[in-house]
């Protein structure tokens, strides 16, 4: 795996350096103390992994990985480090797979190193979409076992941690994967994420009111808030899907 290191602690950086050096897998393309430097090789670089302080002084680890989603093909995976106790396991749309807790013992890096390694190895079963199909192939909690889903069947999606649920009229679908990477193989004119954590089938949208958007799903009507930083662009699809006269 490419990964790079982003803290603002020179001390910390080769620390990790010394870590990742002894993980024959693991090759550390460069490292950073200056995290807007490190946003810029993102921008231009295949990255896998990324070790980030969340306590930095100009951008904290969050807005950070903020500013890579959306900006690059493949999301990556997320390792934070922290010298602060109270941070809990949030932000998990973001490839978050561990916390590191300062100073870290090599064995919890090895650890939260082979947990990342066995997403990995999950993820890299691609979501099977052919260009112009109304369906995606994904792989179920059953290994070995590819499940078609049409297009047309799906009500939302739902994400948590290193999970996504496909809600159709009758199915719940699990998936180990992130639910950016579902939805950069789902059309635009079809589906719209609306917060960190859904995805909303466009046709299945029965009003949206108060800032919510009422899913019709068998006999119940779900109501899913849109974020306000997802607001812009989903009010832009539905003007779209108005003047395509998906809705009338």
């Amino acid at each position: 795996m490419k990964c790079i290191i982003v803290d603002d602690e020179a001390l910390a950086v080769d620390l990790l350096a010394k870590y990742v050096g002894l993980i024959p897998d693991l090759n550390l393309l460069d490292s950073f103390t200056d995290p807007f430097k490190a946003l810029q090789y993102i921008y231009n670089n295949e990255v896998d992994l990324i070790f980030l302080d969340i306590d930095m002084p100009d951008i904290d680890g969050f807005d950070f990985m903020q500013l890579v989603e959306g900006k690059v093909k493949l999301l990556p995976f997320f390792i934070l480090t922290t010298g602060q106790p109270q941070y809990s396991l949030d932000g998990y749309e973001f490839n978050v797979t561990s916390y590191l807790l300062k100073p870290i013992p090599k064995e919890k890096f090895i650890k939260a190193v082979q947990k990342v390694a066995q997403l990995k190895s999950t993820y890299s079963l691609p979501l099977n979409k052919e260009v112009g199909s109304d369906y995606i192939f994904v792989q179920t909690e059953n290994k070995g076992k590819l499940l078609r889903v049409n297009f047309k069947d799906i009500n939302y999606v739902e994400g948590e941690k290193n999970n996504i649920s496909i809600y159709t009229e009758n199915d719940r679908i699990v998936l180990s994967r992130n639910l950016k990477d579902l939805e950069d193989q789902l059309p635009k004119h079809l589906f719209a994420r609306i917060n960190r954590s859904y995805i909303i089938s466009i046709d299945k949208i029965s009003s949206i009111e108060n800032e919510k958007v009422i899913i019709q799903r068998k006999d119940k009507h779900i109501p899913i808030n849109i974020g306000i930083t997802f607001k812009e662009r989903f009010y832009k699809q539905i003007e779209s899907a108005i003047f395509t006269k998906k809705i009338l």
